[in-house]
């Protein structure tokens, strides 16, 4: 019965990742069309492309993940060991740490500028792409979108999930933690966004340490997300003129979440590192 239940569980995996992988693609089919359509150069188009695709990957990863994880630990187990449950943490809790990870953000870049000055070609290209306003309002959302939703889930999942829940079964987290957190630092392949992403990655893996869930930190994830791509878009079509309101909203209301996260955070029991997740 036991092998019976198990074999269904990853037919069940197998289907929603076929299926779901399929949906992803034809929801952005209409944004890589609209970008077809648009007047652009070819390295735009490009880059336009490569993050119009950007939410199919993310589903197939995650998706991908989960049945990995179903094959090592028995389907009925695959969201337990993952992280995949209830924090208990409350609602302001959850935001506080969620808008927290915005000022990490803010300091990642600050430092990227200190160490390195004019930004990346890497980076000038997605600040150039959420700003442009190319193909109007309703593509730059659909775009913003995708970009904050897919790999809010998918690299949390095989980061923070699979991969630091994995070696929490054999390391302290003294070790798996920074490991983890740069290996998700160097996901993002350009030295520069490496750089600046670090000090989010440290705060995310703390999260889903402390917590013992990973729903805290796709939340964190998500809100980063959207916020940095939305001050990036705001920002590139105010002729940068939004630096100013960048400073004073990461000192005035991500600054006071972060503390509150850290406090959270340290009264909140962290999961054995030794001990398998259930």
């Amino acid at each position: 019965m036991k092998r019976t239940r198990s074999n269904l569980w990853l037919f069940a995996l197998i289907a929603l990742t076929a299926v779901s992988f399929a949906v992803s693609l034809l929801a952005t089919r209409p944004i890589v069309d609209a970008v077809r359509d648009l007047n652009l150069d070819a390295d735009s188009r490009k880059t336009w492309l490569n993050l119009a695709s950007i939410g199919s990957f993310c589903v197939l990863l995650s998706l991908l993940a989960l049945f990995s994880t179903s094959l090592l630990v028995g389907g009925r187990r695959t969201f337990d060991f993952l992280g995949l449950t209830r924090s208990g943490f409350g609602g302001v809790d959850l935001m506080a740490c969620a808008i927290g990870c915005t000022f990490l953000a803010y300091v990642g870049f600050f430092l990227r500028g200190q160490f390195f000055g004019e930004p990346s070609g890497h980076l000038r290209a997605w600040d150039q792409v959420l700003g442009a306003g190319a193909g109007g309002w309703g593509l730059q959302v659909a775009l913003l979108a995708t970009l904050a939703v897919g790999p809010a889930f998918a690299e949390e999942i095989v980061f923070r999930g699979l991969l630091f829940r994995g070696l929490l079964t054999r390391l302290p987290a003294a070790i798996a933690l920074p490991f983890v957190a740069l290996a998700f630092a160097a996901s993002h392949e350009d030295l520069q966004h490496i750089v600046a992403v670090i000090p989010m990655a440290i705060w995310l893996t703390l999260l889903a340490w402390r917590s013992g869930s990973l729903w805290p930190s796709i939340l964190a994830h998500l809100v980063n997300n959207l916020v940095a791509g939305a001050l990036g878009a705001i920002g590139a079509a105010s002729s940068g003129h939004i630096s100013g309101w960048v400073h004073a909203l990461a000192w005035t209301v991500a600054f006071p979440c972060f503390v509150i996260g850290v406090r959270v955070m340290l009264r909140r029991p962290s999961t054995d590192s030794r001990e398998e997740p259930k």
